[in-house]
Protein backbone atom coordinates (compact mmCIF):
# COMPACT_ATOMS: atom_id res chain seq x y z
CA UNK A 1 0.00 0.00 0.00
CA UNK A 2 2.84 2.60 0.92
CA UNK A 3 4.37 1.63 -2.44
CA UNK A 4 0.81 2.99 -4.29
CA UNK A 5 1.10 6.20 -2.11
CA UNK A 6 4.23 6.56 -3.14
CA UNK A 7 3.98 6.15 -6.79
CA UNK A 8 0.84 8.33 -6.71
CA UNK A 9 2.70 11.27 -4.76
CA UNK A 10 5.84 11.25 -7.38
CA UNK A 11 3.33 11.53 -10.10
CA UNK A 12 1.68 15.08 -8.62
CA UNK A 13 5.06 16.39 -7.19
CA UNK A 14 7.13 15.20 -10.82
CA UNK A 15 4.83 15.56 -13.52
CA UNK A 16 7.87 14.72 -15.94
CA UNK A 17 7.13 11.34 -14.81
CA UNK A 18 4.41 11.16 -16.65
CA UNK A 19 3.90 8.84 -19.82
CA UNK A 20 3.49 12.15 -21.90
CA UNK A 21 1.95 15.19 -23.11
CA UNK A 22 -1.91 15.30 -24.28
CA UNK A 23 -1.68 17.10 -27.36
CA UNK A 24 -4.86 19.11 -28.40
CA UNK A 25 -5.50 21.82 -31.61
CA UNK A 26 -8.37 23.06 -33.87
CA UNK A 27 -8.45 22.99 -37.36
CA UNK A 28 -10.90 26.11 -38.51
CA UNK A 29 -11.38 26.85 -42.11
CA UNK A 30 -12.42 29.62 -44.25
CA UNK A 31 -13.53 30.72 -48.04
CA UNK A 32 -14.64 33.70 -49.35
CA UNK A 33 -18.73 33.04 -48.43
CA UNK A 34 -18.02 32.84 -44.72
CA UNK A 35 -17.37 35.95 -42.58
CA UNK A 36 -15.24 34.06 -40.01
CA UNK A 37 -13.57 30.99 -39.91
CA UNK A 38 -15.67 28.07 -38.63
CA UNK A 39 -14.75 24.56 -37.51
CA UNK A 40 -13.34 22.62 -40.27
CA UNK A 41 -14.62 18.73 -39.71
CA UNK A 42 -13.26 15.42 -41.20
CA UNK A 43 -9.77 16.79 -41.77
CA UNK A 44 -7.22 14.50 -41.19
CA UNK A 45 -4.34 15.47 -38.91
CA UNK A 46 -0.94 13.48 -38.74
CA UNK A 47 1.58 14.07 -35.99
CA UNK A 48 5.62 13.18 -37.12
CA UNK A 49 8.23 12.60 -34.54
CA UNK A 50 11.47 14.56 -36.61
CA UNK A 51 14.29 12.18 -35.64
CA UNK A 52 17.82 11.89 -37.19
CA UNK A 53 16.63 8.88 -39.15
CA UNK A 54 13.17 10.97 -40.36
CA UNK A 55 9.96 11.56 -39.93
CA UNK A 56 8.14 8.51 -37.53
CA UNK A 57 4.48 8.21 -37.53
CA UNK A 58 3.03 9.33 -34.28
CA UNK A 59 -0.84 8.76 -34.48
CA UNK A 60 -3.15 10.04 -37.30
CA UNK A 61 -6.38 12.07 -36.09
CA UNK A 62 -9.59 12.85 -38.04
CA UNK A 63 -11.44 16.42 -36.51
CA UNK A 64 -14.80 16.13 -35.33
CA UNK A 65 -17.71 18.46 -35.64
CA UNK A 66 -15.81 21.54 -33.56
CA UNK A 67 -12.66 21.17 -35.16
CA UNK A 68 -11.16 19.47 -32.41
CA UNK A 69 -7.95 16.49 -32.76
CA UNK A 70 -5.96 15.33 -29.28
CA UNK A 71 -3.26 13.24 -29.14
CA UNK A 72 -2.15 11.45 -25.91
CA UNK A 73 0.97 10.64 -24.23
CA UNK A 74 3.46 12.25 -26.73
CA UNK A 75 6.53 12.22 -25.35
CA UNK A 76 8.37 15.50 -25.44
CA UNK A 77 10.38 16.37 -28.61
CA UNK A 78 10.47 18.00 -31.95
CA UNK A 79 7.07 17.13 -34.42
CA UNK A 80 5.92 17.93 -37.68
CA UNK A 81 2.25 18.10 -38.39
CA UNK A 82 0.66 17.46 -41.72
CA UNK A 83 -2.98 18.82 -42.04
CA UNK A 84 -5.23 16.73 -45.13
CA UNK A 85 -2.22 15.49 -46.64
CA UNK A 86 -0.63 18.98 -47.90
CA UNK A 87 -0.50 21.36 -45.05
CA UNK A 88 3.09 20.94 -43.20
CA UNK A 89 3.28 23.20 -39.50
CA UNK A 90 6.48 22.30 -36.92
CA UNK A 91 6.32 22.64 -33.20
CA UNK A 92 8.30 21.50 -30.50
CA UNK A 93 6.30 19.21 -27.97
CA UNK A 94 7.40 20.17 -24.04
CA UNK A 95 7.69 17.86 -20.84
CA UNK A 96 4.27 19.32 -19.73
CA UNK A 97 0.53 17.14 -18.89
CA UNK A 98 -0.93 18.96 -22.00
CA UNK A 99 -0.34 21.47 -24.49
CA UNK A 100 -2.38 23.51 -26.42
CA UNK A 101 -1.31 24.01 -30.47
CA UNK A 102 -2.85 27.31 -31.95
CA UNK A 103 -5.39 27.40 -34.52
CA UNK A 104 -4.77 26.01 -37.84
CA UNK A 105 -6.33 27.79 -40.63
CA UNK A 106 -7.85 26.48 -43.72
CA UNK A 107 -8.42 28.83 -46.77
CA UNK A 108 -10.66 27.46 -49.88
Amino acid sequence: MRLVQFIILAFILFPSLSLGTNLRGRIEASHAYASAPFPAHGVQVELFRLTQKGAVSAGSYITSNDGMYYFQNIPPGSYSIIVNNYLEFQLSIRNSSYQDVPPILLRY
